[in-house]
């Protein structure tokens, strides 16, 4: 009985891990069926303590001239690229022409992670994130500079942070000057976990005591 009982809890805390990975990823799946430009903001308030404060819009990839536009057109991402990032993201604004662009995401109860995707990160494009608390004191930046590390036409380059109370996520691209134009293109956005940063000592105890329990099992 002990002994099942103890398998149960960690099941149990398992499966919650698990629920609440999902419950904090979005995807921006779930807004199919709506026209892109659709402005997105407080959708997921509810589900998710975040409102898109900058009022971004939803776009399709390869389909809407939000997000990004390729010299002849409509852009894509790359073969093998977004794989997890089905048909939809959420950017800046409708349309292009700026050449800078600025999305910001309020938590409603403060985390101490988060992560997401930037699109198609080239030419002489660059991203500065930042991350505040509640009194706006800035906790952590990463600056993104077309030409690094998973960057390029196409390409999906994950960006995450692990900093505690976190509450504004500040997110501001822009073309470099080139004049081209630019849009900002965000998906998969982990409003909670910082999913570039594995988490060894979670796995770690979970292995510890089921490799106790089976020990004492043989016991």
């Amino acid at each position: 009985m002990k002994y099942g009982y103890a398998l149960s809890l960690v099941a149990l805390t398992t499966a919650s891990l698990s629920s609440v990975a999902q419950a904090a990823l979005i995807t921006f799946e779930d807004l199919a069926g709506n026209p892109p430009g659709t402005i997105v903001n407080t959708q997921y308030q509810a589900t998710a303590g975040v409102v898109f404060t900058s009022n971004p819009v939803l776009g399709y990839y390869g389909g809407a001239r939000e997000g990004w536009v390729g010299p002849v057109g409509n852009d894509t991402l790359a073969p093998g690229e977004g794989a997890t990032n089905g048909q939809l993201f959420i950017s800046d604004v409708v349309g292009l022409g700026g050449s800078t662009s600025i999305l910001t995401v309020s938590y409603d109860t403060p985390v101490n992670a988060l992560s997401f995707d930037l699109l198609d990160i080239d030419f002489s494009e660059n991203y500065v994130i930042n991350v505040y608390d509640a009194g706006n004191n800035l906790l952590d930046t990463t600056s993104i500079f077309s030409g690094d590390p998973g960057t390029g036409d196409g390409i999906v380059t994950r960006v995450g942070f692990s900093v505690s109370n976190v509450s504004l996520l500040e997110v501001i691209g822009s073309d470099g000057g080139s004049g081209a134009g630019f849009g900002l293109g965000f998906d998969n956005f982990n409003t909670s976990e910082n999913t570039e940063i594995p988490l060894p000592m979670t796995m770690l105890l979970l292995g510890a005591g089921l490799l106790g329990l089976g020990l004492r099992k043989r016991a």
